[in-house]
């Protein structure tokens, strides 16, 4: 309806492509990845989003009507089922909530009924925000075993979301809710869960394929990734300005914490019965 396969699906495993060919960043540790910079900004992100997307998803029925409100009102019900859904699988498995999964899970759940939201009725809604979660939440497990740097977890949240909103949107499409649109397998027409998976695997291999072309030739003509000069001064002062100057005190007093740190684990390390290693992320 609003861009899922062309947009969501083509995005997520092209980051896959990506994150293969470029390689990782110096010190990825895929075991633990990166803790959010700034966890007030990802949620203020976040929500800035969810509107947003509000507006693109409900203006793709390209006038003010009725598709329109059940494109918002799916769009909605969607992000916020899959809130609530990655919010209690944290509980479950990591025995607390996260607010940087459960800003996830909000546009886990828009991705997935992004290409049915004009098309299914509400109450689907928020199924496909409670599985699009489940199916996201679960492949992430696999990362360590990937061993990629997806810094943004794009493969995951629109690669594999994606693919669960299009399949999704083959069972639960509804002409009583878009007579434009074709009846899905649950109503009738399982020919349109054909079309479905069909447009999936086009739509992977397609983007996997360029992306792959596109980057190999720029790795081997421009290159790719960073020099470790860049790398370690960070991408904005080593093109001569930095995005956030917090002067030099303040990073001397960082440099202080963090010898005070290893200064600790030395100590701890020495201290413990078998020797073993403590880590801190600083």
């Amino acid at each position: 309806f609003a861009g899922g396969t062309v947009i969501h699906i083509s995005s997520g495993f092209s980051a896959l492509v990506a994150a293969a060919i470029v390689g990782r960043r110096r010190g990825y540790d895929p075991n633990q990845g990166l803790a959010a910079n700034n966890v007030p900004h990802v949620m203020l992100g976040s929500a800035m989003l969810w509107f947003g997307w509000l507006g693109f998803n409900g203006g793709s029925a390209g006038a003010a009507n009725y598709i329109a409100v059940f494109a918002v009102t799916n769009s909605n019900l969607a992000a916020a089922s899959a809130f609530v859904t990655w919010m209690i699988l944290d509980i479950i498995i990591k025995k607390a909530p996260s607010a940087v999964g459960a800003a996830t899970g909000v546009i886990v759940g828009l991705v997935a009924v992004t290409p049915a939201s004009g098309y299914i009725h509400p109450s689907f809604a928020v199924l496909f925000g409670v599985i699009s979660v489940i199916c996201v939440y679960f492949s992430m497990r696999l990362k360590p075993y990937l061993k990629l740097d997806d810094s943004l977890d794009v493969f995951y949240c629109h690669g594999v979301g994606g693919v669960v909103g299009a399949f999704l949107t083959g069972l639960f499409a509804s002409k009583s809710i878009n007579p434009d649109g074709p009846d899905g397998a649950f109503f009738g027409n399982p020919a349109l869960l054909g079309e479905q998976v069909l447009a999936i695997v086009v739509a992977i291999g397609w983007s996997s394929v360029v992306t792959g072309l596109i980057l190999f030739f720029l790795k081997y003509t421009l290159g790719l990734g960073l020099d470790k000069e860049a790398e370690d001064k960070g991408l904005d002062a080593a093109h001569g300005e930095v995005s956030l100057d917090l002067g030099p005190e303040f990073m001397d007093r960082v440099k202080d914490a963090l010898q005070k740190l290893q200064d600790e684990q030395a100590v701890m390390v020495a201290s413990t019965p078998n020797g073993g290693p403590i880590h801190f992320r600083a």
